[in-house]
């Protein structure tokens, strides 16, 4: 008990040591919390960043390439910090080191495409930057300051080029709505923070690198100046496009009508919110048909101010997939336009394939079929191809009837092994998800009859295969299919006379009715006539054996 009043007077003293070294020099002490306060905020700041992640399950909308700049920087000048003994920057670079591997690893654990890219890019980092700690751990301490002060200045210098770039795509544009002008200048306020610090510490390196970082800066905050933070949008530049005044006018209409219904909708009954929905919808659909990309995105806006829309999850959905289709007409109307990649709006491009992505995962009964089509060729465009193959497998293992559709959509874009993957594991599945009179069968069997050897035995694959196109003959759609017919006429070419028990099994369920029931329809082509009576000539034969 005796020791308790010494500690106390310890840590009373300790307070008291703490306070009198602050307050000997209160104008720097200010200045170095003042400091240490916005670098704090700064760093914290994407985290906002990491709370829209988790609401969407997803980070795909976001690059990692500033995170991954942000980290390795905290790590080179961290290093540099301890080999000057300068311990106020070592607390807050290990503090931001801290942070940007928070965020990498949540934007990590929140990808959905390209997750291995972004491991390979973070583990091929980590190695560098091992290498060149232990590289300067084994020279001497006046060098080694010499080799981190040059590299960690000349990594923020290159950080800050980002600057010149937006500078140049405001100019370009005429307008700087790309990017929020309280990063801008809150980064310029801490600028002049280290600025003065690396005065006031004599340190060349960093005094170099704030210096250029605080120019580029204050350029692009100059911007927010001249140019401004949105695009004009007056209902007299849409009467230019393509539509009339009368039909823009009558869009304004429809769009005010609704936006005055807002409070009325919130009290209506269900049936009258689905009224509401689906003409939201309707007046959407038709702004977007009409290239009315500015009222359209009017019309999102008000809808997403109804709050029983908010809460309804399929019309939730919709309006994200329309969203998305928004965004991704307007980048296609740009990259058709320019006919370059880079020249098209790539934020309308990232946004899109954000929302037709979740169209695609959360519609129900195939819907998505058209936002995965817009969102494959958003990631070609976006050199994604890795990304298209698990995305329409993903959607075919839920919706296997469509196998056929996502695939034509793949070899419209020159992806035939892609396609080839698709109806492969559409196939493996069975006829219980795909029914046997789907046209993906054909695509399946054609591989077979053609390489028979890449498949197995080719004697119990031409079986196999012939089994399935019999089966796809069963239904009157595909009777005078002409590909079908000549498919399953080559296949019987093909099998041996040891496999002719697996025909006559085949045969013994239809030869009471397939004669008369394909016979019946009138094919209008002497080849499909020619082909069908072989096939059933041969069929026929099996019963006199």
């Amino acid at each position: 008990m005796a020791e308790a009043p010494g500690k106390y007077r310890l840590y009373t003293e300790m307070a008291s040591n703490m306070w009198a070294s602050y307050t000997s020099n209160i104008v720097w002490s200010l200045f170095l919390t003042s400091t240490a306060m916005h670098a704090i905020l700064l760093i914290a700041s994407p985290l906002q960043a990491v709370f829209k992640w988790y609401r969407r399950q997803s980070s795909d909308s976001d690059t990692a390439v500033p995170y991954l700049c942000a980290c390795v920087g905290s790590l080179l000048w961290v290093r540099y910090a301890m080999l000057i003994d300068d311990q106020k920057l070592v607390l807050l670079q290990i503090y931001a080191c801290v942070m940007q591997t928070f965020y990498l690893v949540t934007l990590w654990l929140y990808r959905r495409s390209k997750r291995r890219r972004l491991s390979r890019v973070i583990m091929l980092l980590g190695s560098l930057m091992a290498g060149l700690y232990y590289y300067v751990n084994n020279i001497p301490n006046t060098e080694a300051v010499t080799v981190m002060g040059r590299i960690a200045s000349a990594a923020q210098i290159a950080g800050s080029l980002v600057c010149p770039y937006l500078i140049y795509k405001a100019i370009t544009t005429k307008v700087i709505d790309f990017v929020p002008f309280a990063p801008v200048a809150f980064t310029l306020l801490m600028e002049l923070h280290a600025i003065i610090y690396s005065l006031a510490m004599d340190d060349f390196y960093m005094l170099v690198a704030n210096t250029v970082f605080f120019l580029m800066d204050g350029s692009l905050l100059f911007m927010f100046f001249i140019y401004p933070t949105q695009k004009a949008s007056t209902i007299h530049e849409a009467s230019s496009s393509k539509i009339s005044q009368a039909e823009i006018l009558l869009a304004e209409k429809k769009r005010n009508s609704y936006r005055d219904n807002v409070d009325t909708a919130n009290k209506s009954t269900q049936q009258h919110r689905v009224t509401i929905q689906l003409s939201f919808v309707d007046v959407i659909v038709w702004l977007i048909a009409k290239e009315e990309y500015e009222l359209a995105e009017h019309a999102i806006v008000n809808a997403q101010q109804l709050s029983f829309w908010q809460t309804d999850r399929q019309y939730d959905c919709v309006l994200r997939f329309y969203k998305g289709l928004l965004s991704y007409m307007k980048w296609k109307g740009s990259s058709v336009v320019n006919d370059t990649w880079p020249s098209a709006s790539e934020r309308d491009a990232l946004s899109a394939l954000t929302d037709l992505t979740f169209a695609v995962e959360m519609l129900p009964d195939g819907q998505g079929l058209t936002a995965l089509q817009a969102a494959v060729e958003l990631l070609i465009a976006l050199e994604r191809d890795e990304d298209v193959e698990e995305m329409c497998i993903n959607f075919c293992s839920r919706f296997p009837y469509l196998a056929h559709a996502v695939a034509c959509v793949l070899r419209e874009r020159d992806l035939s092994l892609e396609a080839d993957k698709i109806l492969d594991n559409a196939a493996q599945q069975g006829s219980e998800d795909v029914s046997s009179s789907d046209p993906m069968w054909l695509d399946w069997a054609e591989k077979r009859v053609r390489r028979p050897h890449d498949f197995g035995l080719p004697d119990a694959v031409l079986a196999e295969t012939c089994r399935v196109l019999v089966n796809f003959l069963d239904y009157g759609e595909n009777a005078t299919s002409m590909r079908a017919w000549r498919l399953l006429c080559d296949c019987l070419d093909g099998i041996s006379e040891e496999f002719s028990s697996v025909l006559r099994t085949l045969w013994s369920a239809r030869s009471d009715w397939w004669p008369s029931f394909h016979r019946s329809f009138d094919c209008r082509s002497v080849e499909i006539s020619h082909l069908r009576e072989s096939v059933l000539s041969r069929f026929m034969a099996q019963t006199d054996i």
